[in-house]
């Protein structure tokens, strides 16, 4: 990752990813548990969401890549020591088999088994599932990791909304109801230590003070300041009653990554042959226990550029034994 790190990087940034700058120098930012700024980012606060738009976009320029929405992973077909393919349901619910010389499971993680979460309501854990169907090993699933600011009240989807670590990172400051700017006993780095130090001592302060959650300031940044640098959180807040310039954001920590799955080597290949996975669905032992913030999008794109290039330099060397295709299955023929 940190000797590949600059070379992907630049790689989106050729493919168009526009990351924030300043007369052409890039601005960077500060996370928990990071000693410096090195954290790039786009449009501000949606760094995620401009970073996948544009390579979608490029993916649907390609006449070689077919996509399926709204198709849910059922299982992996194996043929030996070997994956094969895949079976999925449609949209109507209907199975299809896809046959494959290569897959790759890019599925995300498992954050809406639980009750709170800042993942997307489909985040439930599936492709890890399916690969353990498979007999596919799988790592470190008990690393689960609970981001210490997100907004107290769901979505009407149920999914929280994350307050950037990158808050703090600009001066916002952790307060209990008293005032009190509790972070600054509980570690050396303060509102920045590692995410599981701040998530205990927020609920700490929750027990100690028998309150449903504590608050983030970030007031003594200008209101311009906020508008620009967090415009998603901004406006989200606003859309909510709460005026980040005047008061204080309430938050709580909520479950928000896994750092375990499905375990991987340096090219993401997993224990089964010519199956791969990348991002949050694979171990790749990056994050160790506790993953720092916006190192997961590093990884991304560092390992998912391995992937591809495995898979370019081996796939001419497997045996055409099975149809590539994709069929209905009818109750017959199942």
């Amino acid at each position: 990752v940190v000797e590949e790190a600059r070379d992907n990087i630049d790689n989106i940034i050729n493919m168009g990813v526009k990351f924030d700058s300043i007369n052409g120098r890039i601005l960077l930012t500060r996370e928990g548990g990071h000693s410096k700024k090195r954290i790039l980012h786009c449009g501000g606060d949606a760094t995620g969401n401009h970073v996948t738009k544009l390579l979608y976009s490029r993916i649907s320029d390609r006449s070689n890549i077919r996509v399926m929405n709204n198709v849910f992973l059922c299982d992996i077909l194996t043929k030996g020591e070997n994956a094969i393919g895949v079976v999925v349901l449609d949209s109507k619910d209907r199975p299809i088999i896809i046959y494959a010389k290569k897959i790759v499971l890019a599925t995300g993680g498992v954050g809406r088994v639980f009750r709170n979460s800042t993942n997307a309501g489909c985040i439930t854990g599936d492709g890890i599932a399916a690969a353990m169907r498979a007999n596919v090993e799988v790592t470190d699933m008990e690393f689960v990791q609970f981001h210490p600011t997100a907004m107290v009240h769901p979505s009407e989807t149920g999914r929280y909304f994350l307050i950037s670590e990158a808050v703090r990172g600009e001066g916002g400051i952790l307060r209990n109801r008293k005032w009190d700017a509790f972070m600054k006993n509980a570690h050396p780095l303060g509102d920045l230590a590692p995410r599981d130090i701040v998530s205990r001592a927020i609920i700490e302060e929750m027990k100690k003070e028998d309150i449903p959650n504590v608050y983030l300031d970030i007031t003594h940044k200008s209101r311009k300041f906020l508008m620009e640098r967090f415009p998603t959180i901004y406006n989200e807040c606003m859309k909510r009653g709460i005026d980040i310039a005047k008061v204080w954001i309430p938050v709580m920590p909520v479950q928000h990554y896994c750092m375990g799955g499905i375990k991987t080597d340096i090219d993401a290949r997993t224990s089964l042959n010519n199956l791969y996975a990348i991002g949050e669905a694979a171990c790749t032992g990056v994050h160790g226990a506790n993953r720092l913030a916006s190192n997961s999008l590093l990884e991304c794109i560092v390992f998912a550029k391995k992937c591809a290039l495995d898979i370019n330099t081996t796939i001419y060397d497997l045996k055409r034994d099975v149809v590539y295709t994709d069929e209905h299955i009818t109750e017959e023929n199942t």
